[in-house]
């Protein structure tokens, strides 16, 4: 059994500035916060092609 998800999304920036945000750790942990205490949570977030 296979599952995929596909999601899409429009921002107005350009390409270079989502993908850095998308993939520098820290500029990620500012957009995942934990609503609870304030604080960036941590994440393991790693982009793969395909």
């Amino acid at each position: 059994m296979s599952l995929a998800l596909s999601l899409e999304f429009q921002y107005t920036t350009t390409i270079e500035k989502l993908w850095s945000a998308l993939t520098d750790s820290s500029k990620l942990a500012k957009w995942v916060v934990n609503i609870q205490d304030g604080e960036a949570m941590d994440n393991n977030f790693e982009p793969v092609v395909g």
